[in-house]
């Protein structure tokens, strides 16, 4: 799974009223946001093309180097 795309919302809310001493009073904002994601699933030979090409996240790539480093993996058993 891959996010596809990531779509921030921000609207003002409802407002309250903040009674205070002496009779007098103030508004309080309650800002109300959301947040949209759309995921995308890809095939596993479409992830390794974005490997080889350099396309994914640093963190992910790391992880795939040590493992390959450890296992002792050739790059054209791995192509």
């Amino acid at each position: 799974m891959f996010v596809k795309s990531v779509v921030l919302g921000k609207a003002l809310g409802q407002r309250k009223m903040d009674i205070r001493a002496r009779g007098k009073f103030g508004m309080i904002h309650a800002p109300i946001s959301s947040i949209t994601i759309t995921l995308e699933e890809k095939s596993p030979a479409d992830f390794y093309k974005l490997m080889i090409a350099g396309k994914a996240p640093p963190a992910l790539g790391h992880m795939f180097r040590k493992m390959l480093y450890q296992s002792d993996a050739s790059f054209e058993k791995v192509q």
